[in-house]
């Protein structure tokens, strides 16, 4: 199944989770659903006592780097970006990666919402709100901050968005964000993600 995948892993400490489980966890089938395909799919991996680090390319993706902490039970997803800007890959890494992060019984995805400048490169802070990602920490006040200053009553970034007046007002005004997918069934993240997917099927 992975014959044309490139799989390095670094020695360290034992691995807690095999390979196959690592290219499940990457969300890389869901961007690339035939792994048989030359699709120049490198994924490396790094153990560590406390964690996994995983660095991943391909022809789709430029450059994805997460780490998955066994104590606190999650990934933290602290870069991807995609060859060629909106390419449309987003929702299907992340409902790729959730199944198979809830397969091995993770708690929670964690990514950080970047936004620099106006560079489309950097949207992560408009992306992520529409797959499921919800405010917390200290995002969190600065959010009610921004909504009081603006003289606005949306309660949370998905009500803020879900509205064509709001989305435009957060592209505007919005600001980079610590963001998490809560992975129990039935969540509102899993909620937001399949909710966000059907409307781009029946658009498409």
């Amino acid at each position: 199944m992975f014959e044309n995948l490139t799989i390095t892993v670094n020695p360290g400490h034992p691995p807690r989770y095999s390979s196959e489980e690592i290219v499940h966890l990457t969300g890389i089938i869901g961007i690339h659903p035939d792994l048989s395909k030359h699709d120049d799919i490198n994924i490396e991996i790094s153990p560590f006592v406390d964690c996994t680090r995983v660095v991943v390319s391909s022809a789709a993706i430029k450059y994805l780097l997460f780490v998955i902490y066994y104590s606190f039970n999650c990934i933290d997803n602290l870069n991807i970006r995609a060859t060629h800007l909106r390419s449309g890959i987003a929702s299907k890494w992340v409902l790729s990666q959730s199944t198979a992060a809830t397969a091995q019984r993770l708690k929670h995805l964690e990514a950080y919402a970047f936004r620099e400048g106006t560079t489309a490169e950097w949207s992560g802070y408009i992306v992520w709100g529409k797959l499921g990602y919800l405010m917390h920490g200290d995002s969190l006040g600065e959010f009610e901050n921004l909504m009081n200053d603006k003289g606005r009553s949306e309660k949370s970034l998905e009500e803020l968005i879900s509205h064509t007046e709001g989305l435009e007002f957060w592209i505007a005004e919005g600001f980079p964000w610590q963001g998490r997918f809560d992975l129990a069934i039935g969540s509102e993240s899993e909620w937001m993600l399949k909710n966000y997917i059907e409307r781009k099927n029946k658009q498409s």
